[in-house]
This record gives C-alpha cells, structure tokens and sequence, in this order.
C-alpha cells in the first residue's frame, strides 16, 4: 500500500521481523529478505527510487527461538522420582530438584564446599567438559551473582550422605577422584551429555515427557514460586544476576497457575 519510493529501511525490518513473530522458519525468512533486496535493486538500478532500503541495516534474525521447556507438575514430579530410584545418577538429578544448581555447578560442587553443621553450600565454581579432549575444565560462574551461599533441606543433606558412600563404593579412598561429591564411575566429574541421555532413556522408559537438567532447575524455581517464595529470594537461589530472567520464571509460573484454575474451574 506504501508508495514505493517512501519505504525506509525500518519498514523492510518490521516484515521480517513479523515473520518470525508469526513462527516462520529461517529459511523462509532469509529468503524474504532475498526477494526484497532483488526487488529495490531493481528499482534502483531503474531510476525507479533513490536507493535500496533492504540495505545492510536490514538483518534477518535466522536464529531459532528458544525453545519454552515446562517444569515438572507435583504429580509428574512424583512419578519422576519413583522412575529414577535406584538409577545411576539418581543422586544427581534429586539434588538439582532439591537446590536448582545449574549443571556446571552441581558438577563442580566439591565436599569443601558443604557445610553440613550448618546446612549450607557455597557455589564458588563451575565445571564445563570438553568432548575432544575429554578433559573436564574448572571456572568461577559466569557472574557474581553466582558466586552464592544457599541452605539445603533435609532431604537434600539426606542425599549428599547417600553419595558419600556411593564415592566410597566406587572409588575408595583415591585421591583423584574423592574431591568432587558427583562422581561417576570411570571419570572424576559427570559429562552433562550422559546425564541428559540418560533422561531421555528414563523418561521414554516410563512413558513421561522428555526432560533434560535444566528442565530440573526450572522445576526447582517454578516450585518454589508456587509455594509463596518471594521474586528476590528465588533469584538470589538460582543465582541470577538480574531479576528479569527469574521474572520469566514467575510469568510462566502466573500462566500456569491460571491453566490449572480455568482446567479445574471451568465457567458456564
């Protein structure tokens, strides 16, 4: 509707950016932007405008969105954790749900680091693997919000006294590898690749929706919301550095509330 010659770059952005508002793929996208370009040039090349407005400043974002992954119900929790009982890394995957330690933190997580007098852990590192060299690699988290100190629960403490002596069974008293709580039982540290493959295997087992670590400390938050935690201290626990990523915790904890009450509560 716009005559040709008035369009600006801006309007060329806002249809792509409409496009992937709408769920369009990449390849769909990039290839608008292709057309659009062709076709001012064209233009230009015809004295029709002055120049080409899908110029440089015009980008397609050909990244794909984030993928929503929904927390684990009460009930999916339940039948979960009646799943992995007796599980290689049930140990793991219960003390994520109990704490909402990102995999690197879990994975880092040393018996220095717990203070079972007091009930407390202080996250001060993060563990990442490299698959070519397989090799494990120590770092600070990656903001000083991180860096933290969070209580543990009973069950929690329950579960770290359970992993002691499965290290023990494992590993005995070898230096190498009595350092780390969660050990697995050729390496000194768990790859998340095995951690997450194992969920899947899990999960398909028993018929339950796929899952992955992340998925377990998003349940961890979620949870927590749910039962009144206010907004500060949930973030001080995940160890965000800013409140608007837990912000998105809380708006999809609030959409999930209200699924339940309009499923359960159904007017007319």
């Amino acid at each position: 509707w716009m005559e040709i010659e008035k369009v600006m770059p801006m309007h060329c952005q806002s249809v792509l950016d409409n496009m992937k508002k709408k769920g369009l793929s990449a390849k769909t996208i990039g290839n608008a932007k292709i057309v659009m370009k062709s076709m001012f040039l064209y233009a230009f090349e015809n004295d029709i405008v002055h120049k080409n407005p899908c110029n440089v400043m015009v980008r397609a974002d050909l990244s794909k969105p984030a993928k929503v992954m929904d927390a684990l119900t009460s009930d999916e929790q339940r039948l979960f954790l009646k799943s992995i009982s007796g599980s290689k890394y049930e140990n793991v995957y219960r003390f994520v749900l109990q704490t909402g330690l990102r995999y690197g933190e879990v994975a880092g997580l040393k018996w220095g680091d717990i203070d079972l007098r007091k009930k407390k852990i202080k996250v001060q590192r993060s563990l990442t693997y490299n698959r070519e060299e397989k090799k494990f690699y120590e770092s600070t988290p990656k903001t000083h919000a991180g860096i933290r100190v969070i209580p543990l629960t009973d069950e929690a403490l329950n579960i770290l006294q359970i992993q002691k002596q499965v290290n023990i069974v494992l590993h005995g008293d070898d230096i190498f590898y009595k350092n780390y709580v969660f050990c697995d039982d050729t390496i000194y540290a768990i790859p998340l690749c095995r951690l997450d493959n194992n969920l899947y295997s899990i999960c398909k087992r028993n018929n339950l929706k796929q899952i992955s670590m992340h998925v377990l400390r998003h349940t961890f938050a979620t949870h927590m919301l749910m039962d009144g935690a206010d907004l500060r201290s949930v973030q001080e626990m995940l160890g965000h550095s800013d409140i608007s990523t837990t912000q998105i915790y809380a708006n999809m904890t609030q959409n999930k509330i209200r699924e339940v009450y309009v499923k359960n509560f159904p007017r007319g």
